[in-house]
């Protein structure tokens, strides 16, 4: 579980890896029902820029794509 204080230090962190802001995972971070999916892709971007160069995009038929 991540306190309140890590999810948007983990957000700021994946944003900068990404160069934008990532509004859907910001708007999923508010709704309860989405909340642990957002947070849980925030953590796959961070490892994933761990092993090499990173793209986030946007949703497309409604998946989202690293």
């Amino acid at each position: 579980m991540l306190f309140e204080e890590q999810v948007v230090e983990l957000l700021r962190r994946c944003e900068k890896l990404v160069g934008k802001e990532l509004s859907q995972i910001r708007s999923d971070l508010k709704s309860a029902q989405t909340r642990g999916a957002a947070v849980w892709e925030l953590l796959v971007i961070e490892a994933s820029a761990h092993m090499g160069a990173l793209q986030h995009e946007p949703r497309q038929n409604g998946t989202l794509d690293i």
